[in-house]
């Protein structure tokens, strides 16, 4: 059997199907994040913290807030750093964490241990 125009028309189709479905498979991931916890200094986890960490060469911010288990992610974020993270709560004193990087496609695992304040 002879091959048809049709039949090359359907493999070329059916070739750049294939194709496109490979393609969506192989995308790039070009950024990073900072996952981790918030506690206080008895390990109580803390719920409304905010978590802000600043790219220390370009000046870029990135924030976010503890969740109920006090966790807290900062996806998206550009890798390398040194990043500069600070976590606030009211009636806490405020932690600053230097010199964190971020790598490509993980996330960067950071514990905060916040002290309360004193009165």
């Amino acid at each position: 059997m002879r091959p048809t125009t049709g039949m090359w028309r359907s493999f070329a189709m059916a070739l750049a199907l294939v194709a496109g479905f490979t393609g969506l498979s192989y995308a790039q991931v070009t950024t990073g994040s900072i996952a981790g916890t918030v506690a206080d200094e008895t390990g109580g986890v803390l719920p409304g913290a905010t978590i802000t960490a600043v790219h220390v060469p370009s000046g870029t911010r990135y924030e976010g807030v503890s969740r109920g288990d006090g966790g807290f992610t900062l996806p998206g974020m550009r890798v390398g750093g040194p990043y500069s993270v600070t976590a606030a709560m009211s009636g806490f004193q405020t932690r600053v964490t230097t010199g964190v990087f971020v790598n490509l496609g993980v996330a960067t695992d950071l514990k905060v241990s916040l002290k309360t304040q004193a009165m």
